[in-house]
């Protein structure tokens, strides 16, 4: 996740504005599906009763 920091922050830098937009959406999208893959992991955790 780091190097799409980079490569956004490098296409700033080069005064690629469309080429940053381009890369921070795809992050943006790309993190959103892994935070929302955790929590549907973490809910289904606590849905599930405690075993005695």
């Amino acid at each position: 996740m780091w190097d799409q920091h980079e490569d956004i922050l490098k296409a700033v830098i080069a005064g690629d504005a469309a080429k940053a937009e381009e890369l921070a959406r795809q992050h943006i999208t790309r993190t959103a599906g892994v935070l929302l893959a955790r929590m549907t992991k973490q809910r289904e955790r606590s849905a599930v009763p405690a075993q005695s």
